[in-house]
């Protein structure tokens, strides 16, 4: 369910998605500029601004073919969102998630404002849904996870 006003998220794996009322306005931040889509894609962070409360169904697609997603991070902010596996059930921890750009991160912020780095994040589990402001020093890609 949707709050009215702005909801933070994300989308964890490819899917179909539909809103019982239509969102005024689906920002995600990409490349130091925040950018109206309408189409949520795993590995992303959005903001969906309703106007009411809204149900937003999703319904997980199963490609009969299909590569784990992949999303380019760019120097600076970026607006995330993490893709566990499968086995996953309880999120995926920091390390795993930031592996494939651990040259280049500096730190993840979640909506709370908690910060964590590589020295204080070993603890920490990242949760699908959930959106995350992820800094980083330079270019690399963030490699996600298959659901089937």
């Amino acid at each position: 369910m949707l709050k009215p006003g702005w909801n933070c998220l994300s989308i964890p794996h490819y899917a179909n998605i539909s809103f019982s009322e239509q969102p005024k306005i689906i920002l995600t931040y990409y490349n130091n500029s925040w950018i109206n889509t309408k189409n949520l894609t795993p590995l992303y962070g959005y903001y969906i601004y309703c106007e009411k409360e809204t149900i937003m169904k999703v319904v997980f697609t199963k490609p009969e073919l299909s590569t784990p997603p992949k999303r380019p991070i760019t120097k600076g902010w970026n607006l995330v969102g993490v893709n566990p596996a499968e086995n996953d059930i309880h999120g995926v921890s920091l390390f795993q998630f930031i592996l494939p750009i651990k040259n280049i991160f500096i730190y993840l912020i979640n909506m709370n404002g908690n910060c964590y780095d590589i020295y204080n994040g070993k603890n920490v589990t990242l949760k699908p849904y959930k959106a995350y402001w992820l800094y980083a020093s330079g270019f690399g890609e963030l490699a996600g996870r298959n659901l089937y």
